[in-house]
Parts: structure tokens; sequence; C-alpha cells
């Protein structure tokens, strides 16, 4: 994982790993890992917050765009999910993570509840 972003041109020290506490989070191998690869660049978030997490709204278009798809098989769904993440970039990333100010002003207004 941190290969992808060094990659992308993102030095290891300016950027985190948001977990959110989901059970996959937490494995022994997940946690091992992270300790060894990242352990300056985890920043520890509320579990089930899709406010709180621009991967959420990421999924949501993709599973969107899945959706207007006629697949018929396993295999073409996978396909064409893969040439969707091969076709990220950086800058079709950056309304993602550049909402999250105003997301989280948004979340601290509504008491910490859910804004969506």
């Amino acid at each position: 994982m941190a290969s992808s972003f060094t990659g992308w041109g993102f030095p290891r020290n300016r950027w985190f790993l948001i977990q959110d506490n989901d059970p996959k989070h937490r494995s022994k191998l997940d946690q091992q890992w992270v300790s060894e690869k990242m352990p300056n660049n985890v920043f520890q978030w509320p579990s089930r917050s899709p406010d709180h997490n621009p991967i959420e709204n990421l999924f949501g278009w993709l599973r969107n765009q899945v959706a207007k798809q006629h697949l018929k098989s396993l295999a073409e769904l996978e396909k064409y999910i893969q040439a969707i993440l091969d076709s990220l970039t950086p800058e079709s990333l950056e309304p993602y993570w550049k909402s999250m100010t105003r997301r989280c002003q948004m979340v601290v207004e509504n008491d910490g509840n859910k804004i969506k």
C-alpha cells in the first residue's frame, strides 16, 4: 500500500492511513503489517463513521457505477471494477479528500451524528 502512494508522488511522511476499527482492520496480520510498514502514519478513527472517511464516498460512487451496468457474471464484475480502479488518478480522488474539512464541520454541527 505504501508503495502505491509514494508511486503517486506522496512522500511517506505526508499522508496517513485511516482505520475505522472495522474488524478486518484489527486482525493480527493487519496490525503487524501496519506497525512494521507505517508505524507513524496511522490515524485511528471512530468505528462505523462513513461521514469521517473519504473512502466510503468513493465506494458509494463505485457502487453507483456498477449498478448502471448490466454485468452477467462475477468475472465481468471483477473486470469492470478493476478497470475503474486502474483509471483512478490523484486528481480524480481529490474531491474525496478535499471534502473532509466541510464534512467534519457538518458532523460537529450535528453533535457527532450522521450527516447523511
